[in-house]
């Protein structure tokens, strides 16, 4: 996720997105794998990577589709 404010690695974290051909949006929860914090003068991007952790969550939001 990019972001110039990422969250410390294992932090849990709500997400909500969209997908595309959905009115929906989608929420669940996700946990911090890893983190970029900004680089000045750098080309690095930052953000940080999400695992989804709450899997009942998230297939309840994506059933009946």
């Amino acid at each position: 996720i990019k972001t110039e404010k990422p969250h410390e690695v294992g932090s849990i974290i709500d997400l909500q997105f969209s997908v595309p051909n959905l009115r929906k949006k989608i929420k669940t929860k996700g946990k911090v794998m890893w983190s970029q914090s900004v680089v000045k003068e750098s080309d690095i991007i930052p953000g940080m990577g999400v695992q989804f952790i709450d899997f009942d969550l998230l297939e309840n939001d994506l059933s009946g589709l």
